[in-house]
């Protein structure tokens, strides 16, 4: 069974409301049993996702809210070309999207993408500090930065919450010294 098959059953079995744990059960004697432990830590649970959609549902918001603004930051291509703005844009569409997909594997990214746009803002808002428009661009920091700040808590919400077992970038190991998925 190839491992986006896998996937694929995995988050269609758990949509319907089968555990995990038995899920492993299921798919263990089918797949490597390295693959089925990554593919099940990286879904959250029928019950978790249920309880933390409102809180999915917010972050998502955020995240398009955000790409909205890379977005018109695109616009600044048009008059003056640099390469970190179309980098900085594929890296935030390639986070959302990931996000989006509710796996636990980008949660800890987006946060620290939140926390660096967040730095990028404010050191673009000091260089504009003799601008005749200051005040009005200092406003629009503020709220840019309560809403990153916002959506930072929320990815922190369900990162401890739903995907308690992942440690940086990879799910925890057991006393096993196996992969972690619940």
């Amino acid at each position: 069974m190839t491992e986006k098959h896998l996937k694929y059953l995995i988050k269609k079995r758990i949509g319907e409301g089968t555990s995990k744990s038995d899920l492993y059960e299921e798919f263990k004697d089918e797949s490597d049993n390295t693959i089925l432990r990554k593919v099940l830590a990286s879904r959250p649970s029928y019950d978790l996702s249920v309880k933390f959609k409102t809180s999915y549902w917010i972050v998502n918001s955020i995240w398009i809210f955000f790409i909205l603004i890379e977005t018109l930051g695109l616009l600044e291509l048009l008059f003056d070309f640099r390469v970190e703005y179309l980098i900085s844009f594929a890296i935030s569409i390639y986070l959302a999207i990931n996000i989006w997909k509710f796996t636990g594997l980008f949660y800890l990214s987006g946060i620290i993408w939140f926390a660096l746009g967040i730095y990028q803002t404010y050191s673009q808002l000091y260089g504009a500090r003799f601008e005749p428009d200051f005040e009005i661009l200092s406003y629009f920091t503020i709220a840019y930065s309560v809403i990153m700040i916002v959506g930072i808590i929320f990815m922190w919400i369900i990162q401890k919450n739903v995907f308690s077992y992942y440690h940086w970038f990879k799910p925890k190991l057991d006393s096993e010294n196996q992969i972690r998925y619940e």
